[in-house]
């Protein structure tokens, strides 16, 4: 199994010219890169959804669901755009064994009493008080019980879990029962806590098999389009008046129908094995971000009147522009210069249209160079996701909490707890919007998030690293970020759907490349490939359409004597043969 493996680094403190040159040491060890079970249960046979309108034969797709007057969808098959999946649950998003009203739903496993499923936004929701959170549940056992409850910003409960049952019946083994609970039962009118999602937990004190979940919506109406009503009716003292709510949030553009949650979190029994990902830095400075303002609400009364004021919401953040998406139609040409800060005109290459450097050193004057070179060129920018440098200029927002072993073999570099993503996404956030985004970058490149794979001093698991890449990715796309998926080669398979491009180092080395050939590749998705000590294979490379090269091992720019360029197509061709 690929992992990372920085190469070189080049630290450039703030108002020198200098840099020191940082030595490496590779570490390898050995993976089968055997794929995680859900913990055993009993899969029970598909049903007929015998809950369903006998006049309505199959339930509503997606589409309907998305496009359905005063519907915020949360998942129909994957999760909508902008929703993130917490969870120390097993959780599969993308589980066939049991469909409602898509090809997919989410399969959670509760293995302690406490394990519990956030469903959540990055910004406050828009809910009105006349809406109701949907969803449809289907148990594998007798006697599975869940409640939920809305969160706010730290994923704290807003009030006592609300049990299922009392808005919509037990759960039956083997059948979907809709749940239709009105957001007044779910926060105090007193609240004036803004609302980030809500979570999910067992109610037995016991570990559940797996129950299926699909077709979470946040709605005004107790009656989705092509769903039939419940079997026990909302209490008439919780039901308000209906009005519309919020434009239906769509599925993300940027992705297929797989759910941006992740696989189960079972602990991996294998020892993976650690290739090399060169990643060279450099010192850069920062400009924090702001944090949002919300805007508290006036309590209101039960039953809520027409006129009602909107609970607590945040400014909907603006539509992104088009998200660059390279494809494998025609050769990339492309330059890498990570070791050697960038410097424009110097560093600049005939007939190359990306450029990969580093966000925090370099300026918004130099990206916009780079843009004017032609309507074709894009720019990626740089950062470090999954460790702590001490000499970033963020590095104080960073608690000891969060930060772990020696990243080896790089000084001032620690690993970070990933799973603390209340403390860490914030902060990968600001990274993103005033090195990248403000800086007129087109993407970004997050490096060193193969935290489960190396000695980082906490029990991460691969679900939970997957988890936090899907997250990464889904932050990149609020800001209109192209995004690619830096290393995490074996996991491919599982990560594709939320990236937009690879940038991968040595699968030819480490014979891992058919990773990115079955996901990325064939889903139409650029694929870069740098070698190091050995040459691509060429043929294979241009026939599967991945952009390959041999280089330098310190990715310096094309003015120093150890810079070396071997390309698979000539950058002076557009065809892959």
């Amino acid at each position: 199994m690929l992992k990372r493996s920085k190469l070189l680094r080049i630290l450039v403190p703030l108002g020198l010219t200098a840099f020191v040159l940082i030595s490496v040491i590779v570490l390898s060890l050995g993976s089968t890169g055997a794929v995680e079970a859900h913990a055993p249960y009993t899969t029970p046979a598909q049903p007929k959804p015998q809950n369903l309108a006998t006049t309505a034969a199959n339930p509503p797709n997606a589409a309907a669901v998305s496009a359905s007057p005063g519907t915020q969808v949360i998942y129909n098959g994957a999760l909508a755009s902008g929703w993130l999946e917490w969870s120390n649950a097993d959780v599969d998003p993308h589980e066939t064994a049991q469909k409602y009203s898509s090809k997919y739903s989410i399969a959670l496993i509760t293995h302690t009493s406490n394990q519990q499923l956030y469903l959540r936004k990055v910004s406050p929701l828009t809910i009105t008080p006349n809406s109701f959170l949907h969803l449809a549940a289907f148990a594998s056992q007798q006697g599975q019980k869940y409640g939920v409850a809305f969160v706010d910003k730290n994923d704290k409960p807003l009030t006592a879990y609300v049990p299922l049952e009392k808005y919509g019946g037990s759960l039956v083994p083997n059948k979907w029962v809709i749940y239709n609970i009105p957001v007044t039962a779910l926060v105090n009118p007193l609240f004036s806590t803004p609302i980030y999602g809500f979570k999910m937990i067992g109610l037995t004190n016991t570990a559940q098999s797996v129950v299926y979940l699909d077709e979470i919506t946040l709605t005004d109406s107790t009656i989705v389009p092509g769903v039939p009503p419940t079997a026990t009716p909302v209490p008439p003292t919780a039901t308000p008046t209906k009005v519309a709510t919020a434009t239906p949030t769509n599925a993300a553009t940027a992705t297929p129908t797989n759910a941006a949650t992740v696989t189960p979190t079972n602990v991996p029994t294998n020892t993976p094995t650690v290739a090399p990902t060169s990643t060279p830095k450099a010192t850069p400075t920062n400009t924090p971000t702001a944090a949002p303002t919300n805007t508290p609400v006036p309590p209101t009364s039960t039953p809520v009147p027409p006129t009602a004021t909107p609970l607590p919401t945040a400014t909907v953040p603006a539509p992104v522009g088009s998200i660059w998406k390279p494809t494998t139609d025609q050769p990339i040409h492309w330059h890498w210069q990570l070791s050697d800060n960038f410097v424009y005109p110097r560093d600049v290459l005939p007939n190359v249209t990306v450029y990969d450097i580093d966000g925090e050193t370099n300026t918004a004057d130099t990206v916009a160079k780079l843009h004017a070179l032609g309507p074709n060129v894009k720019v990626i920018c740089y950062i470090d996701a999954g460790v702590y440098e001490n000499y970033r200029s963020d590095a104080s927002r960073f608690p000891a909490s969060v930060i772990g072993k020696a990243d080896t073999g790089w000084n001032g570099s620690y690993w970070l707890d990933i799973r603390q993503t209340d403390i860490i996404l914030p902060i990968m956030k600001d990274r993103m919007q005033n090195w990248c985004k403000n800086k007129g970058f087109d993407a970004v490149e997050p490096d060193e998030t193969e935290v489960w794979s190396n000695n980082s001093g906490f029990p991460i698991t691969k679900a939970q690293n997957n988890d936090y890449n899907m997250k990464i990715a889904a932050l990149a796309h609020s800001l209109g970020l192209s995004v690619g998926l830096k290393g995490n080669t074996t996991e491919a398979p599982e990560l594709w759907q939320y990236f937009d491009w690879s940038l991968n180092e040595q699968c030819w080395q480490y014979s891992e490349c058919n990773y990115l050939k079955s996901s990325f590749i064939d889903n139409g998705k650029a694929v870069f490939n740098i070698e190091y000590d050995v040459n691509p294979n060429c043929s294979t490379s241009n026939l599967w359409h991945m952009n390959s090269a041999r280089r330098d091992l310190d990715l310096v720019g094309p003015t120093n004597s150890q810079y070396s360029y071997s390309p698979c197509v000539p950058n002076s061709r557009n065809s892959w043969q």
